[in-house]
């Protein structure tokens, strides 16, 4: 049974309830569905130094990535290793939250013309009230928002024009699209290999299983590169939906990184289509090698990655 709460990350009125065990629920309007452990949060533990628990010197930056991930309607949970994660994944600059306080006006309303009367803090992992005042003014002196009146602000073209090179490059974007066949030893080697590797580099690599969607599934696929920094395709058994995938991803000027399960390509090393022989392919053999071979292959690649696993 839901209550009334307020949710710990932005302390707007939220829908509360008690999950077995110590943990908890939150529905919140703003940042989306989460759960928590109790003492996750709560005294001793609900202190600066607790890096990887939720505290009043990270909770703005769990808040802002929710907020920007809760079109998902998954629930996530807060544990101390999601919440080191998402830290980890963060805006690290004053730039880098002002262009995501940017992208969340343009998802919420691109038309030319549109008024927007405010912005609530978690749209721009703000600490608070004041400091999104400050980051819209920001936003105003960069060309992005002009005010319309005392209250109002609205889109240059300059702004749009920010927004949509951002969307089509990612180039802030810690998301990795995976494409490959859903058999049960390539989903195992995306969760052993592809994920870990790339949370090695500091990026989330998702499998389009891996959200909830009502749109058809070519429509999700499309938006799903569309957000990510790079692009995995595993092309073992010949996948044709891996092939299409890629080929869309890079069309986009994303870096795809092409793999293929060795045993499985050396049976024919012509397996591959004469289209895309010509790669530098990661050969894996097994998951460690896999990994290995793929978080080289990303640091060597990818702009942003990490290099300390």
């Amino acid at each position: 049974m839901f209550e009334n709460r307020r949710c710990i990350l932005c302390e707007k009125n939220a829908l509360w309830q008690a999950l077995p065990g110590k943990g908890e629920q939150y529905k919140c309007p703003k940042c989306g569905i989460y759960e928590v452990s109790r003492e996750d949060y709560e005294p001793p533990y609900y202190a600066p130094e607790a890096k990887t628990t939720i505290n009043n010197e990270n909770k703005h930056i769990l808040a802002g990535y929710l907020f920007e991930h809760n079109q998902r309607k998954s629930i996530i949970d807060l544990s101390p290793d999601e919440v080191a994660r998402i830290i980890s994944q963060s805006p690290r600059t004053s730039v880098q939250k002002l262009e995501k306080l940017l992208l969340s006006a343009y998802r919420s309303n691109n038309m030319i013309g549109h008024k927007f009367d405010s912005f609530i803090p978690s749209e721009g992992y703000a600490k608070s009230e004041e400091e999104t005042d400050r980051m819209v003014d920001a936003c105003i002196e960069l060309g992005w928002f002009k005010r319309t009146s005392a209250s109002a602000i609205a889109f240059t073209i300059k702004g749009l024009q920010r927004a949509e090179e951002l969307l089509s490059t990612n180039i802030g974007s810690k998301k990795v699209f995976v494409a490959m066949g859903f058999a049960e030893d390539l989903i195992m080697a995306c969760e052993k290999a592809i994920k870990p590797a790339c949370a090695a580099c500091g990026f989330d690599a998702f499998l389009i299983t891996d959200t909830e969607y009502n749109s058809g599934i070519t429509d999700e696929i499309i938006a799903a590169i569309k957000q990510s920094h790079f692009v995995v395709v595993d092309l073992t058994y010949g996948n044709q939906g891996a092939y299409w995938e890629a080929g869309y991803a890079q069309g986009l000027g994303r870096e795809v990184i092409r793999c293929v399960k060795k045993d499985w390509f050396d049976e024919d090393n012509k397996r591959l289509h004469f289209d895309v022989r010509h790669y530098n392919t990661i050969l894996w053999k097994d998951h460690a090698d896999f990994a290995r071979q793929l978080k080289a292959r990303i640091r060597a690649t990818v702009d942003g990655a990490t290099f300390e696993d």
